[in-house]
């Protein structure tokens, strides 16, 4: 191919996309700031089948399979479990055998992509700049002051994007009104009590004021994709909960964010403890890696496709979170941006037999890209979509849970006493299936049914506790369409 492509972010979009570049014969060069591919952070990554599907244009078919056999199918995992602060079973979510979806490290996909990419993969190169040169080709700057210039910039360069900011006059994102917390620990690391009681299975704890903590399961050995040991290359080598704790965001959450390490978990172990969870819950926090322990800020586009990539078509483009930053919440955005990636490569094969110019594979491109960043942030983002930026929670009244950037689930305001089970296909909140989220009224770790005609006292996101007549789901309100007394 003669067309040369520049892509700005070696994230797992960028990857995505020069690897799939470079396979199709493309000149192509993927630059980004970090100097080690496996010095990255955040939670493990739930691909799809549509997401594994486009990864299938991209790589070859032994990147495949070493990706498969790297990853923890979703079908051989427990149904995810759903707890209140105080360690109580809610209900759970969907039967997963069905599913297609594998979870896998950021960074053993980052690897596995970087390898496809090859030497085409420039890292230690930071860009400050895009723009045009005196003949109207698309220039790329560096930090240091150099420049190349290309046929096509792709900017993949992530929610703080250089690129789309250039493009779109200012940030395409904005916060959520959440601070996250991320860590691993291992399985084996926990007390034999919270081993059992977590299980082989993800789980979502929620408390009151708009604190939660999302406990993903990941065993790339247990519960690989591919049984091929040969090709296993995980940077986890055992069952490990990959967690990440929300919080709204506030003058004192946010200031949890100049810490590191232990300093941090520490921290957050205090907040927790300051709003009544109980111990045994936070021991996944307080037993997790010290050097894997992080904070970051929610960011989100807006929920409308029109106001996606809100710039006329030209040779400088861009794709993933760059353009439709999504909170992890929605457990897609990696997925996303891989689609982005093989349908913007479909789109400039196009272009080879000379019936299509570059700027309508572009434009067509980005026509494509609007309708799918809408659809993943409508998900992530209900009950708000349409609104946007979500609004951050404000004091002194505590905020509703789920904050507002969270997806109500499928069947909201249904009687749990039924699953209440999506036909989508995606991921859910908690735990990921292509069924979506459904809820079961359950029963207490004991085995008493949460809520009943006894008026036994269930806790409530409020923070109150409320006798519940029936077989009713200790979510109050939020989930079972009861009106809540602490409201």
């Amino acid at each position: 191919m003669s067309m040369r492509v520049v892509v700005v972010g070696g994230g797992i979009g960028g990857l995505a996309l020069g690897a799939g570049l470079r396979r199709a014969g493309y000149e192509t060069a993927v630059y980004d700031r970090d100097t080690d591919v496996a010095a990255t952070g955040g939670y493990h990554i739930t691909l799809d089948q549509r997401a594994q599907s486009a990864l299938e244009r991209l790589v070859a078919p032994e990147i495949m399979r070493r990706l498969l056999a790297s990853g923890s199918a979703l079908r051989l995992r427990e149904r995810d479990a759903f707890w209140d602060r105080r360690g109580r079973l809610l209900g759970h979510g969907p039967d997963l055998t069905g599913s297609a979806s594998i979870d896998v490290d950021r960074i053993t996909l980052r690897t596995l992509l970087a390898e496809a990419v090859g030497d085409d993969l420039r890292l230690g190169r930071e860009v400050s700049g895009v723009d045009h040169d005196e003949r109207g080709t698309p220039r790329v700057t560096f930090a240091d002051g150099t420049s190349v210039t290309a046929d096509l910039v792709v900017g993949a360069d992530g929610t703080h994007s250089v690129v789309a900011r250039h493009l779109a006059a200012g940030p395409t994102s904005r916060p959520a009104g959440i601070i996250g917390f991320s860590g691993r620990t291992r399985r084996t690391d926990l007390s034999p009590a919270e081993q059992q009681r977590l299980g082989p299975r993800s789980a979502l704890a929620i408390g009151p004021r708009g604190a939660a903590l999302y406990i993903g399961f990941l065993d790339p050995v247990g519960n690989a994709a591919l049984d091929a040991p040969e090709l296993r290359m995980s940077v986890t080598t055992g069952p490990t909960y990959i967690w990440g704790a929300m919080f709204p965001e506030s003058a004192r959450t946010e200031s949890l964010r100049d810490l590191r390490g232990a300093q941090l978990q520490t921290a957050l172990l205090g907040r927790f403890r300051d709003r009544g969870w109980s111990g045994h819950t936070l021991e996944v926090i307080a037993r997790a890696d010290p050097a894997s322990v992080a904070a970051f800020r929610f960011n989100a586009a807006s929920t409308r496709a029109t106001d996606l990539a809100p710039w006329k078509t030209g040779r400088i483009t861009a794709l993933g979170d760059a353009v439709h930053a999504t909170p992890p919440t929605a457990g897609m955005g990696a997925g996303a941006a891989i689609r982005d990636a093989a349908d913007l490569l479909d789109q400039l094969n196009t272009t080879t037999d000379g019936t299509t110019t570059l700027d309508d594979a572009i434009g067509r491109f980005e026509a494509g890209m609007r309708l799918r960043g809408g659809e993943v942030l409508t998900l992530a983002m209900k009950p708000s979509a349409g609104s946007w930026p979500p609004t951050p929670p404000s004091a002194p009244r505590p905020p509703r849970w789920p904050p507002r950037s969270w997806p109500r689930p499928p069947g909201y305001g249904a009687d749990l006493g039924v699953v209440a089970a999506a036909g989508r296909d995606g991921d859910s909140v908690g735990g990921k299936g292509d069924q979506g989220v459904g809820f079961v009224a359950d029963g207490d770790p004991e085995g008493e049914p949460v809520g009943t005609d006894r008026g036994d006292a269930v806790l409530c996101p409020c923070g109150a506790e409320h006798g519940m007549a029936g077989r009713r789901s200790a979510l109050c309100s939020v989930l079972c369409g009861l009106p809540c007394p602490g409201r």
